[in-house]
């Protein structure tokens, strides 16, 4: 632990499941952000007097909420995220914080995903969805994918649109028109990485403009699953995934970039109690309740760095999300809250969730092959020459005492405003320097014990 204050956090890198460094593309995005978007008192709330007991500061990222059960302001609650929205928040605000900045890294060749998280009756739907006044995210992003390819002339592109739900635990094609009651299933790619899933049977409909994808989000929205509750009229009984799948090509070229960017309506957490929920819309909550708990165990799984295994296979929605927590996929989990003190319960559930999801770090890679006119950068030096004559001596004597200050004393002298992109390419540095008694599976050992990595695999530190 005195080794990690020595070094910055944004030095360590930690594989895909610690902790590491958030460095932005081009486009200004790091590849998992956690957003918090709390709507304003409803008609209901309103009539029933209810207390607003959140509060966030746009200026810091800050959402503070009151206990109402408590006798003085000292009960507050503070949570910090990546980008915070209060009830006054627009749509198009929201848009552009959340979106754009995927459908640009989508154009590039990178895959990319926004996902809305909460209590039913939180706002999700409305985020992604819209209204006739306000449209959502699924309408504003058709919008702004073909007005990106009317003013690209250097590619040709081709656009589809999927649309599937998970109603208690089995999948649905909603835009098969001739078999959208049919279970789908999940399959794997053979040969490829573990996060290349996909829906066998699943539909894809080439989308020309923004109308006829609008005509198709109608259809599959009529086709989904909701029931009215005590907490929302129009409550969504099911997970709903919109994936649009944009591949282009430069004329004359065989180079094809394909990429996705799904949108991710999930069903809220509910409380019998506060829903009134009986029968099969009952047997529907405790479903989806599961799913939700499934997500918050791969979450869990995730940010500790001594869990080696991640149970995406809990559930078909982790399973579907497996690329967009912890992989190669932008993506932003967009929580959502009632401000009203008799959903504080569910709004501090929320609040604890997205805070332990800032910790998940994904690692965004495009699909597009690199040009070929493009020249590798080289690292920028790390200055380790008189690190590196300390850890050349360290090695040659026996004391194991003696070693631990030698080594000790270089993780000191590393300079901080050089960044560590990886252990590897440390070792490799430092062998540069002339540190030729050290070769990097020594080295990959000795940085293992003292960031407290101990018990990871051997090969999965020579990855790293």
């Amino acid at each position: 632990l005195f080794l990690l204050h020595l070094l910055p956090s944004e030095h360590l890198v930690m594989a895909s499941k610690g902790i590491a460094a958030e460095t932005a593309g081009d486009d200004g995005f790091v590849g998992f952000q956690v957003f918090l978007r709390c709507r304003p008192l409803n008609n209901r709330e309103i009539s029933s007097n209810q207390k607003c007991v959140v509060s966030v500061d746009t200026d810091t990222n800050k959402v503070f909420l009151q206990d109402p059960r408590a006798e003085s302001t000292s009960e507050t609650k503070t949570f910090v995220f990546n980008k915070v929205f209060g009830p006054d928040a627009s749509q198009q605000e929201f848009f552009d914080a959340s979106a754009t900045p995927i459908i640009n890294g989508v154009f590039q060749g990178t895959n990319g995903a926004v996902f809305s998280y909460g209590q039913t009756g939180a706002g999700k739907t409305y985020a992604i969805q819209g209204s006739s006044e306000e449209r959502g995210l699924l309408p504003r992003s058709a919008s702004a994918i073909f007005d990106h390819i009317g003013a690209d002339t250097s590619r040709a592109y081709t656009v589809s649109l999927s649309f599937l739900e998970i109603y208690n635990e089995n999948i649905y094609d909603l835009l098969n028109d001739e078999a959208y009651k049919t279970k789908l299933r999940i399959k794997q790619e053979p040969s490829v990485d573990f996060a290349k899933v996909y829906v066998d049977g699943l539909t894809r409909h080439v989308i020309t403009d923004v109308q006829q994808c609008q005509e198709l989000v109608d259809t599959a929205m009529k086709r989904r699953n909701i029931q009215t509750t005590m907490m929302s009229t129009c409550s969504s009984r099911s997970h709903a995934l919109a994936i649009f799948k944009i591949e282009s090509a430069a004329p004359g070229s065989d180079e094809v970039r394909s990429a996705t960017l799904s949108l991710i309506d999930l069903a809220g957490s509910e409380r019998q109690s506060k829903t009134g929920a009986t029968g099969h819309v009952l047997k529907e909550g405790a479903l989806i309740n599961r799913s939700l708990t499934a997500l918050g165990n791969c979450i869990s799984a995730l940010t500790d760095t001594k869990t080696r295994h991640i149970p995406y296979r809990d559930s078909a929605l982790t399973r579907l999300l497996q690329d967009s927590l912890g992989g190669t996929c932008n993506t932003v989990m967009s929580c959502h809250v009632s401000p009203a003190e008799w959903s504080y319960d569910e709004s501090l559930s929320t609040l604890r969730y997205g805070t332990r999801a800032r910790m998940i770090r994904n690692k965004p890679k495009s699909t597009a092959p690199p040009p070929e006119t493009a020249a590798p950068i080289p690292p920028a030096p790390l200055k380790l020459a008189a690190a590196a004559s300390k850890l050349a001596s360290a090695t040659q004597k026996q004391s194991q005492q003696s070693e631990l200050r030698e080594e000790e004393e270089w993780v000191v002298v590393l300079p901080q405003q050089d960044a560590i992109s990886s252990v590897a390419e440390v070792a490799r540095m430092l062998e540069e320097e002339g540190v030729a008694s050290i070769p990097p599976a020594e080295f990959l050992q000795r940085f293992q014990r003292y960031v407290g990595a101990l018990g990871r695999a051997e090969e999965e530190w020579e990855q790293v």
